[in-house]
């Protein structure tokens, strides 16, 4: 390896130079065969690269060369004489068990560098997580680079010192401040206050002096195993007696490590830390599979959305279906929501958003009546305009790609956005203006109208014989009315390729009632934390509704 381009050219220069001088035969493996042209393709001082294909073209030399294909068509197509001499092999990202393969051999380097343990479970979930969630790059590089920033965290987490104890430290450092300013003072409360604090004193010193000598033999120990570790390396071709003494000298330590302040082993909880700080995936999240959170999705979205049982069933079902037989070329799901405005709608979203699936955690939420014009198109994908504004949907796509995308009073946008969501709906993503692909196929896109609101809000004040006032479901008809108005808006492509269209049933008494409860419990939770008080009576929220709803 060499630092600068310079130092490369006089390096294999002077390799070239004892290939030819030398009469074994050899394999020349140049890894970024492209730095012998140097940063301009047609310098004639390019000597590396003159005495490369002069070597080659009299067969004195058998090479092979690595780079990407991009810079391959930058640099060496440009020089015809020097690709002829080369045969094209493209080589694919490898698969996830070879690049497990890969990693277990990079083990035994890895532990010896940074003195930790590595579980093969942590390698395995390196290789599925990488490969599943960290775009732009390709395996085994960003496992391995995963893999050495577990070792770094690892490593940096021993070296430092423990949270709790640095909680310790700054506690007590509060109260001895505390303490000062209470001795200068004769009040009896401060007094009371004063004897309060120098008993906290006592034993915060004292457990801050227990976990530190606990701190202080477990470094000591750390760096011990660590002295063992690079020993067991270099007695390897000892007797096997000696190397079963440091064995069991680590086993017994391994013994006492679930009562350690300081862990060095890399574990799948490491990695999933990891990964969660680099795509800001939560991480309890991260450690539950899709059809996990699934099964208890709707008892949660229960908590927020009520009278909606029906609604969240389809939900939960679809869903269920695309984590089964999910397409590795489609986007995760793909839901348009009609009903009254304010019935739901909305609400269900957010729900969605906290309680679903692990790629939840980001929201976009756009609002289609302000993109009612053509050019307003540009808005959402232009990102190569001034305004800041700008192709905003597709930098946050391509910045967050694993979230929920709401987009309200869809039928308002223009028809050529629409359009363009029939691309993304069919292949899972998008081309920018930069001519980059921006991928929405870990995404949950929800689309709402209030298309045939007229219907159910007619229904709702002149049931039919077949549906009573009290019962919330729409009629068939009813149903029927909304559908076809939704087919006159909406081309049947568009149509077809959704995952589902889910109509919001109409509110009664009841179902507003559940839901102004459920909003008070949130609201005093959060009012709670301020000291604030609120409450309403059964008879009030009745009061309230009767208003509100004329």
């Amino acid at each position: 390896g060499t630092s600068y381009h310079d130092e490369f050219q006089q390096r294999l220069k002077s390799v070239l130079k004892d290939i030819k001088c030398s009469n074994d035969s050899f394999i020349l493996f140049i890894d970024e065969i492209h730095l012998i042209f140097g940063d301009k393709i047609n310098q004639n001082t390019n000597d590396a690269a003159d005495l490369l294909k002069a070597m080659l073209g009299r067969d004195e030399l058998q090479c092979i060369g690595a780079t990407t294909l991009d810079i391959y068509k930058e640099y060496i197509e440009k020089d015809p004489t020097f690709e002829t001499y080369f045969q094209q092999i493209f080589v694919e990202e490898v698969s996830i068990n070879d690049c497990i393969s890969i990693l277990h051999s990079l083990k035994d380097r890895y532990e010896l560098k940074f003195g930790v343990q590595i579980l093969d479970s942590a390698l395995i979930l390196a290789a599925q997580l990488s490969h599943h969630y960290i775009i732009n790059q390709f395996l085994p590089d960003k496992a391995i680079d995963l893999i050495d920033e577990a070792c770094v965290t690892a490593c940096a987490q021993i070296d430092s010192k423990p949270e709790i104890i640095d909680q310790l430290e700054r506690r007590k450092l509060e109260l001895d401040v505390e303490e000062t300013a209470l001795s200068q003072k004769k009040d009896k409360a401060s007094e009371q206050r004063l004897k309060e604090v120098q008993k906290e004193l006592i034993d915060f010193k004292t457990k801050l002096q227990s976990l530190e000598l606990r701190h202080k033999a477990e470094k000591e120990r750390v760096d011990q195993l660590r002295k063992l570790k690079q020993e067991l390396r270099n007695l390897q071709i000892k007797t096997v007696q000696d190397q079963s003494e440091i064995k069991h000298q680590i086993t017994e330590d391994k013994r006492q490590e679930q009562y350690r302040l300081l862990n060095e082993v890399i574990e799948s909880k490491t990695i999933i830390e990891i990964v969660g700080r680099w795509t800001g995936i939560s991480v309890s999240k991260l450690s539950q599979t899709e059809s996990d959170r699934l099964l208890i999705l709707h008892e949660q979205t229960n908590q927020i959305i009520v009278e909606q049982d029906d609604t969240i069933d389809i939900i939960v079902n679809n869903l269920t279906n695309r984590v089964e037989l999910s397409s590795p070329n489609r986007l995760f799901a793909s839901l348009l929501f009609l009903g009254i405005t304010n019935f739901g709608k909305t609400q269900l979203e957010k729900a969605l958003r906290l309680k679903s699936l692990n790629f939840l955690k980001p929201m976009i939420h756009i609002n289609m009546s302000e993109y009612t014009e053509s050019r307003s198109v540009d808005r959402l994908i232009d990102t190569l305009s001034n305004y800041l504004d700008y192709g905003q949907l597709m930098e946050d796509v391509r910045q967050q790609p694993y979230g929920l995308i709401f987009f309200d009073d869809f039928e308002k946008a223009h028809p050529q956005i629409r359009n363009s969501f029939l691309e993304v709906l069919q292949h899972g993503c998008l081309m920018n203006e930069k001519d980059e692909m921006v991928d929405f196929k870990n995404t949950l896109i929800i689309l709402a109208s209030n298309i045939g609101a007229q219907y159910i809000l007619e229904e709702v004040k002149n049931p039919t014989s077949s549906r009573k006032v009290s019962d919330e479901n729409l009629s068939q008809t009813t149903k029927d009315n909304i559908m076809k108005e939704v087919r006159s808006y909406f081309q049947a492509e568009f149509l077809n390729i959704l995952d589902n269209i889910i109509i919001f049933k109409p509110a009664n008494i009841n179902y507003l009632s559940s839901i102004i409860h459920l909003q008070l419990k949130l609201l005093k939770e959060d009012l709670k934390q301020q000291n604030i008080m609120i409450d309403l009576t059964d008879k009030t929220i009745i009061l309230i509704l009767n208003k509100g709803c004329g």
